[in-house]
């Protein structure tokens, strides 16, 4: 393998140099990341409206529900972060509003948003399930877009691997952690510190991530035509991306972790949230089940 190259998959044979997380249009310069993430926010917007008006949905009222979601999907996004990654904001408050600097999380954002539909159908439970149908589905293939933001910004890897999808980086291109234990695994694989150039080889995370916001996407829209009650295509949505975020987050090296331990916050609260979901899945079935019986009988 030639070692003049910025970022690779070896084990694919994709080799990519000149390598720019930016670039510049009408003197302006504009972030991939930011471009990507944006691209995912105005498809997954699109997304819920061609949904909403195939089921008759208020399109009025669903406009007002995308921004409060999207306004307060921002706000949880940021405050998850902050609170949970407290030991660094602590004795620096004023990095809070240090937005540039990135610190968000699609969890918070999940929760945030949830919160922003409720207070725009808090009156109408039959029109917020409606809404949540749409918003979750279509949020997945937001992620499935806005992941590959962090490709560009060498962000939202793991650990060491050598397995099939294994991306290998020159240490200066990742924004993501980059831990002791990783640097040892590269350095042991004879790729760090060669050719007077250091490389990382990782988890490709957000290839991860994004793959299966796509397969998620492509099953539920297969099976929409069983849905059975308002709510559910948004139970299958969050249950599938929380059981998909046990295993991506487990694998990433700035994930957040629960003061004075190694356990990974958005995991374990993924993988609660995965369990209440089928559980809920599973009653309702039940419920269902019960109830065309007896009409039946």
């Amino acid at each position: 393998m030639t070692y003049n190259i910025d970022i690779s998959f070896p084990n694919l044979g994709i080799n990519i140099d000149n390598f720019s997380s930016s670039f510049i249009i009408f003197g302006l310069r504009l972030s991939w990341c930011s471009v990507f993430y944006a691209a995912g926010a105005v498809i997954a917007i699109l997304i819920a409206i061609i949904l909403a008006k195939r089921s008759g949905s208020d399109i009025s009222r669903l406009s007002g529900a995308i921004f409060s979601t999207l306004f307060f999907g921002f706000i949880g996004a940021r405050l998850y972060y902050v609170i949970f990654g407290w030991a660094g904001y602590k004795g620096n408050i004023e990095a809070i509003l240090y937005l540039k600097d990135g610190g968000f999380s699609i969890f918070g954002a999940f929760i945030g948003g949830l919160f922003g539909a409720w207070l725009v159908y808090r009156k109408q439970k039959k029109e917020l399930l409606e809404f949540l149908d749409v918003a979750f589905l279509s949020a997945v293939m937001g992620i499935f877009i806005g992941r590959w933001g962090d490709f560009f910004n060498c962000d939202n890897v793991g650990g060491y691997t050598d397995g099939l999808f294994a991306m290998r980086l020159r240490y200066g291109l990742t924004t993501g952690t980059v831990t002791e234990e990783l640097i040892q695994k590269s350095f042991e694989a004879g790729i760090w510190n060669f050719d007077s150039a250091d490389y990382i080889q990782v988890h490709p995370v957000f290839l991860y991530e994004s793959a299966g916001c796509l397969l998620i996407f492509i099953l539920i829209c297969a099976f929409y035509r069983f849905k059975k009650y308002h709510g559910e295509t948004a139970l299958w949505a969050r249950g599938g991306y929380c059981l998909l975020s046990v295993f991506t987050f487990s694998l990433r090296t700035d994930a957040l972790t629960i003061a004075a331990s190694d356990i990974k916050i958005t995991p374990l609260l993924a993988g609660i949230i995965f369990i209440t979901v089928l559980c809920i899945l599973i009653v309702k079935r039940i419920t269902a089940a019960r109830k065309r019986n007896t009409r039946s009988s």
